[in-house]
């Protein structure tokens, strides 16, 4: 898991915009779609639901920051253009659905992977 989240942020740090204007490429996205595919893959090796959900809250926060910020975001609420309690709502908001969403697939995954086990077994 620590492997999959080493290697996301590896493949996603070229995706993520200078300063002006911010924000992310749309291959991001991807790199962060794939974070559920990993809880899902692990299903496979284990039945722990808190490795998943611990996987779940770093990975969600790792990635929720170039969304939410970019390197004007101080400066910003400094000139109250944005207030900071906003955009941690949204980072929050995005770093608690992460593990949601890492344990849905890992459910997903272990009842995948039972069934394919009990038909070749």
């Amino acid at each position: 898991m620590a492997l999959w989240i080493v290697a996301a942020l590896i493949v996603s740090g070229p995706f993520i915009l200078p300063t002006p204007p911010g924000g992310v490429e749309w291959p991001y996205h991807l790199v962060v779609a794939s974070i559920p595919l990993g809880a899902l893959l692990c299903a496979r090796y284990t039945s722990r639901v808190f490795i998943v959900t611990c996987f779940g809250l770093i990975a969600g926060f790792l990635f929720a920051w170039p969304y939410f910020t970019d390197g004007r975001t101080y400066l910003r609420i400094a000139h109250g253009g944005i207030t900071a309690a906003s955009v941690l709502l949204k980072m929050g908001a995005f770093t608690l659905l992460m593990p949601l969403v890492c344990a849905g697939a890992f459910a997903v995954g272990r009842r995948v992977f039972s069934r394919s086990e009990t038909q070749t077994g």
